[in-house]
């Protein structure tokens, strides 16, 4: 029976005052946790926050879903996800709707993940937040992105017509594709694997990733001393290479 440590860490990054950015997490047994990370868009210091709003949502829908039927949520993840999602989604659109003028910009990314006893992982996915995997092969540690960016800057990649270091740089990387908040029926990802022993899952905003290259988070994941150090060493070497954004990083280890 898998058992997972955890921990997350969120900053309003390099010359930032406002963080909009979201982690929240949900033990829902000694066995069995969901944690999700959100990037916010046209928030106020003031008004709500989307990212916060989103996680808080769905958080409290897995709960609830859980205490009616632990084995309904397991056996059926992968349609339950995509549902709850919309949420918030519908939630961020009535705000629109209510007041266009104060919340016309409104919006948020989202990436989530149920892990079950039987190391089992549910992914739900949308907009540029990222998952990863990161485990290790006959001694050496490997990391690879598990969702995918709903970009503009994807679509050129999907077709060639960038590099995947163009991509880091393109003025298109923030312009999303799909995001909660921005369109009736939002394109979701969802995905499930299997976990194995001292694999490790590390979630992400764009604050991390597009300022810190992917085998560059794997050497600071690998060599930090646990999780709650992983994120916060993270966020440190994202804000040393002074990248203007929030930063977000959460990680999850299967002991």
């Amino acid at each position: 029976m898998a058992e997972y440590y955890y921990a997350g860490s969120t900053d309003a990054g390099f010359k930032r005052k406002l963080n909009e950015d979201y982690v929240d997490a949900v033990k829902l047994s000694d066995k069995c946790l969901f944690i999700v990370i959100a990037d916010g868009m046209g928030s106020r210091e003031t008004g709500i926050q989307p990212a916060q709003v989103s996680c808080r949502l769905i958080c409290q829908e897995i709960l609830r879903i859980y205490k009616d039927d632990p084995t309904l949520i397991f056996e059926n993840a992968e349609q339950i996800l995509p549902i709850i999602i919309r949420c918030p989604n519908e939630v961020l659109g009535a705000f629109k709707t209510a007041n266009e003028e104060i919340y016309s910009g409104i919006g948020s990314t989202l990436t989530c993940c149920l892990l079950t006893p039987e190391r089992r992982m549910f992914l739900a996915h949308i907009g540029n937040s990222r998952l990863y995997l990161i485990r290790n092969k006959s001694g050496i540690s490997g990391i690879r992105q598990l969702t995918t960016d709903h970009t503009a800057a994807r679509e050129l990649l999907d077709r060639n017509r960038i590099t995947a270091e163009e991509y880091y740089t393109h003025h298109e990387r923030n312009r999303l594709t799909s995001a909660l908040g921005y369109v009736f029926e939002p394109e979701i990802q969802v995905m499930s694997t299997t976990l194995k022993q001292n694999d490790i899952l590390l979630l992400t905003t764009d604050g991390i990733h597009y300022a810190v290259r992917q085998e560059a988070m794997l050497d600071i994941v690998i060599a930090s001393d646990n999780c709650r150090a992983a994120a916060d060493n993270l966020i440190d070497a994202a804000k040393m290479l002074e990248y203007n954004d929030n930063m977000t990083a959460a990680v999850i280890y299967v002991k």
